[in-house]
């Protein structure tokens, strides 16, 4: 049996997949932070830094820790795209080189 997914169903799909990505950075991010009774937050400035440099190195640059980190997450679009190519997925091409 073959599912077709339309291009729209595919694109909700890696939205999701994107959001759950960034909620859950979110969360882990606001675990690690001071909050006040005014409803303001601080970031730890350990972290604060720790991220900026992140944001400000380009991938290649990155310790191979942090590189596997990211190569977690984008398995999860690897695995998401293989489940949408296999189901007819009408959406992208795939590069057969």
């Amino acid at each position: 049996m073959v599912v077709r997914i339309t291009k729209e169903m595919g694109l909700n799909c890696m939205a999701e997949l994107c959001h759950e990505q960034w909620s859950h950075w979110m969360r882990y991010l606001f675990s690690k932070c001071t909050y006040y009774p005014d409803g303001t937050i601080t970031i730890p400035f350990e972290l604060a830094n720790r991220w900026i440099r992140q944001s400000e190195t380009p991938y290649s640059l990155l310790p191979l820790e942090e590189r596997q980190s990211d190569k977690e997450q984008a398995m999860k679009f690897i695995e998401l795209y293989k489940l949408l190519y296999n189901s007819r997925f009408d959406g992208f091409e795939m590069d057969s080189s």
